[in-house]
């Protein structure tokens, strides 16, 4: 017995030590700080831009070309939906000379795609913002499942007239109505999804593109990926999007045993989001519901905006500025949504991506929080500010001007350096007086609020070329 029960705690311990070796290296919450995300057991800021909503539907050259032109700029997040909308894109079915499909037999050029996107994706350390589903890839005309698809009736050779599986609400409400017969050919494809995504260590989770149905669908598949991902002993991070961002924040912090991760994209847009301060402002407030319970990081998988787009986006100039706003409240990742929605993987884009990474190698990120109540007396028409009191500050000016900031902790002066965001280059670094007010009566002998004026090097008319970011160092 004794020699029974020894064989059974080794094999016990010799799987947990498996699973924690698997674990080490995947994408998860840094360990130091929930806030942001760990890969290979280092921190690192997502930023991204492309081309596709689907870009595992591109196969050689023009996959791997727009691979390495994203690394090339230090982008390291990337979007896939598991859609197929385009020209050129394939079903996961086959399907007969009819063009009618079986949900049973699969086409295997489809998962051969799957697998090449995620080998090159791998190699090249970026990670994938893997979407399940997408609203816009099953909804048709009016109620019905769009025309061509598999999932349609008169698609595919399995939907019997009894199942009831006729509109766009039956297919997303299936596991709120117990619709075992859709849900089984449903499950056959997720499950084939994560027999594959689950073999690599850089992939996140979102159930549904722009959800806008039950939070029952959101769970569900929730649960279905984590029960598959536990049974190999990894830890899936998860999240769920909704049309509105402070409805994907409540659905996440309420479903602690599903969900890993936030997505607040649609606050990145004009038409359910908001811009300038009140976007910022936005992505303050749900940072304060994040940081309440258990911290974990806040994603923009898409950031809207593009002149050649729709005015819901919003405009080019806007994006750019909700990319850097939202790293400067304290988000894990940034990303310029495809056209023409957003601006893609653009010459603007590009500038702006080496700038951020040249920014998280000049400035401790990590340790980071964000500080707008450091920022006073803005003559520009914006300030945002990161920081690590009493040690260094960032300071960041969307359209130049100048700012008075407190450096909080009792100092004549400090050292400022400019990372100018159009070029990526850093200044030399400059001594900067700092001014301290007193306070009245008989405590006047003590210092009260610090003043560093701080001006952008130069003021350029035209928004892109006049984004400066201060980095500032206390004096040791």
């Amino acid at each position: 017995m004794k020699y029974y029960l020894l064989i059974t705690l080794s094999f016990f311990f010799c799987l947990n030590g498996l699973s924690q070796n698997l674990n080490k290296n995947r994408i998860q919450p840094y360990k130091a700080n929930g806030m942001y995300w760990q890969y290979q057991a280092a921190p690192l800021l997502l930023l991204g831009a492309s081309d596709n909503d689907n870009p595992f539907q591109w196969t050689g050259e023009r996959l791997t070309k727009h691979l390495d032109a994203m690394v090339s700029v230090g982008a390291n997040y990337m979007r896939n939906v598991m859609s197929t909308r385009d020209d050129g894109d394939i079903f996961p079915f086959k399907n007969n000379k009819n063009g009618i499909y079986n949900l049973n037999d699969w086409n295997n050029e489809y998962w051969d795609r799957l697998t090449f996107f995620l080998d090159e994706t791998a190699k090249r350390g970026i990670i994938v913002h893997l979407t399940l589903w997408d609203q816009y890839d099953i909804r048709g005309k009016g109620a019905d499942i769009k025309k061509g698809s598999p999932w349609n009736p008169s698609s595919n050779v399995n939907y019997k007239e009894s199942e009831n599986i006729n509109t766009w609400e039956d297919f997303f409400y299936s596991a709120e109505r117990e619709n075992e017969d859709l849900l089984s050919y449903q499950r056959r494809f997720i499950s084939q999804v994560l027999n594959i995504s689950l073999q690599y260590d850089h992939i996140i989770y979102n159930i549904c593109n722009e959800n806008f149905t039950s939070f029952v669908w959101e769970k569900y598949w929730a649960q279905v990926i984590r029960e598959a991902a536990e049974k190999q002993g990894i830890k899936a991070e998860i999240t769920a999007m909704q049309m509105d961002a402070e409805s994907s924040v409540r659905l996440v912090l309420g479903n602690p045993d599903l969900f890993t991760f936030v997505d607040i994209s649609q606050n990145n847009q004009n038409a359910l989001g908001l811009s300038g301060t009140d976007h910022f402002d936005k992505v303050m407030r749900l940072r304060q519901f994040v940081i309440s319970g258990d911290k974990m990081p806040m994603n923009n998988i898409k950031i809207y905006g593009s002149e050649n787009g729709v005015k819901e986006a919003g405009t080019s100039a806007e994006a750019i500025q909700r990319f850097w706003r939202n790293i400067f409240a304290g988000c894990a990742s940034a990303r310029f949504h495809r056209p023409t929605w957003g601006l893609g993987l653009s010459g603007e884009t590009q500038k702006n991506i080496r700038s951020a990474n040249t920014f998280v190698q000049e400035f401790n990120l990590f340790k980071s929080s964000p500080l707008p109540e450091l920022i006073a007396n803005v003559s520009a028409k914006q300030a945002y500010c990161l920081g690590l009191p009493g040690i260094e500050y960032a300071v960041y000016l969307p359209e130049g001007g100048s700012v008075v900031f407190d450096p909080v902790v009792y100092t004549d002066e400090v050292e400022v350096r400019w990372l100018d965001v159009e070029t990526g280059t850093i200044s030399d670094t400059q001594k900067y007086p700092v001014q301290w007010s007193s306070f009245p009566g008989d405590l006047q002998t003590q210092k009260n609020a610090g003043e560093l004026l701080l001006k952008a090097p130069t003021t350029n008319t035209w928004t892109y070329y006049n984004q400066w970011i201060a980095l500032i160092r206390i004096k040791d």
